[in-house]
């Protein structure tokens, strides 16, 4: 699906992406972060406006009852 980087939050070993779609629904994205990277985090440079595309697998997936 189809987003814009509307948050970034940088958690030393993960970022967290919130990404708003088309449908103005917001999704949260999880990057496991490179320890032997030095850009910060941001191994792909993404930054706030950049427009994305997250994806996923079917065994990735998980339904929320509540």
């Amino acid at each position: 699906c189809e987003g814009e980087v509307i948050e970034i939050v940088y958690f030393g070993v993960h970022t967290i992406y919130h990404l708003k779609l088309a449908t103005g629904k917001v999704i949260k994205a999880l990057e496991i972060n490179n320890t032997h990277d030095s850009n910060d985090g941001l191994n792909d440079g993404l930054t706030w406006g950049d427009k994305v595309y997250a994806y996923w697998s079917d065994q990735s997936m998980v339904v929320l009852t509540q």
